[in-house]
């Protein structure tokens, strides 16, 4: 069935590529497709049908032609009693279309990436939003897969740059762990090259490489005061690295959650106490634990098991991914508060908006939910990824969602 749609006046396209009357192409960031079905649920009595009409529509980012969001809508039922010859319609479902197109194009902006996003880190002025690549879920690619991470500029919505410096021997580059130094001078990137590389945000120049021992880092995270940078390998060896010298400082190793050893992604695993002394990761054997910055020492260990875990900005709440969707809240002596039931499949990543009004969840079943943290009620409920959703991350100020995943889409959503 041919795909048709109408985006603005003067437009309109017929099968898979749109063709434009009175504009030019890079004028154009989303096209509106729309596949008409009719159901017959009745027959008049002079024999002819009786229907309902359903459109699929989908949002296309153009040029590249990646569908970024969808839905399905059914409209009224054809009237009781005909006015007219011929077959009866009902209402064509244009105000719920109509709706919905406005909620996804006036709080959410896509940005097509074609890879599947592992990491989200913004900057701290929030001009800049990085972007870390993993494999795709099928593990096929053709020629050198080059998964590098990538900087988006947030003011001219344009990709900025793409952060180089990480390298293969097996034709497959993949930068998944992204992450800005809290003073916005450097930005971190850990590779499948077992390599941690300091950039200059602004010039991409590198600045220090970490060398890591031959296993691809899968997470790296800065402390508060931007001298010191933890990162974590695919076998959970922990290293704590002092960025003024480039050593390793101490390090120690986890069970890293059993949702990890698909290789794609690591959820978030590791947070700093909020005046910076204590490293707490989450360990999938042992719980929550922490480690004294200065020496490396274990200093606690709290209950608390799941596949992900986030910090809030005050160190009083600790929020669990748990398998079977929901969220499991604890206080800092690891007390189990709630529960959160909302996603209908695995959550896969939490992080806490800076002022700690707000927790954002991440699933498996495509769908990003907006808790807050006073009542833990449901603020808002985003859809519109086409796969399970990895990675999130708010702007420093609040006001932005970034969420992305296997469908290579970032999902920009503005929170109210």
């Amino acid at each position: 069935m041919t795909y048709r749609g109408y985006l603005s006046d003067g437009w309109h396209f017929d099968g898979s590529i749109p063709y434009q009357i009175a504009s030019s192409a890079d004028q154009v960031h989303t096209v509106v497709c729309i596949r008409e079905t009719r159901h017959q649920f009745n027959t008049y009595s002079d024999g002819t049908a009786a229907y309902r009409l359903t459109w699929e529509v989908r949002l296309v980012s153009w040029p590249d032609e990646h569908p970024f969001a969808s839905s399905t809508f059914t409209g009224g039922d054809a009237p009781f009693v005909k006015m007219t010859s011929g077959a009866g319609y009902g209402d064509a479902p244009t105000g719920k279309m109509l709706d919905w197109l406005l909620t996804q194009l006036h709080d959410r902006t896509t940005i097509p990436v074609g890879k599947p996003i592992a990491g989200l880190a913004f900057s701290p002025d929030g001009k800049y939003l990085a972007i870390g690549l993993t494999s795709p879920l099928n593990g096929s690619w053709e020629g050198v897969y080059q998964g590098s991470a990538r900087v988006w500029d947030l003011s001219g919505w344009r990709l900025a740059r793409t952060l180089g410096g990480h390298s293969s021997a097996l034709n497959m580059i993949l930068v998944p762990a992204v992450a800005f130094s809290p003073d916005g001078s450097l930005i971190a990137t850990g590779g499948n090259d077992s390599n941690t590389l300091l950039q200059d945000p602004a010039s991409g120049t590198l600045k220090k490489k970490l060398a890591g021992k031959g296993q691809a880092i899968a997470s790296v995270l800065f402390s508060p005061d931007s001298q010191s940078l933890a990162t974590i390998d695919v076998t959970g060896q922990v290293s704590f690295w002092d960025l003024k010298s480039g050593a390793v400082s101490w390090e120690t190793t986890i069970t890293l959650p059993s949702s990890f050893f698909g290789g794609q992604f690591l959820g978030p695993v590791m947070a700093f106490t909020p005046d910076g002394s204590q490293l707490v990761i989450l360990d999938a054997l042992q719980g929550i634990v922490s480690f004294d910055v200065a020496t490396g020492d274990q200093t606690g260990k709290i209950p608390g098991y799941g596949d992900c875990m986030a910090m809030s900005p005050d160190g009083k709440i600790l929020a669990l991914c748990e398998q079977d969707g929901t969220v499991s809240i604890l206080n800092a002596q690891g007390a189990l508060q709630t529960s959160l039931s909302g996603h209908s499949d695995a959550v896969e990543s939490l992080v806490f908006s800076p002022n700690g009004n707000l927790l954002a969840s991440t699933s498996k079943d495509k769908t990003v939910i907006v808790w807050n943290v006073s009542n833990w009620t449901v603020v808002r409920t985003f859809q519109g990824s086409t796969s399970e959703v990895w990675a999130a991350a708010f702007s420093p100020d609040g006001s932005l969602l970034a969420a992305g995943g296997v469908d290579g889409t970032v999902q920009v959503w503005q929170v109210k």
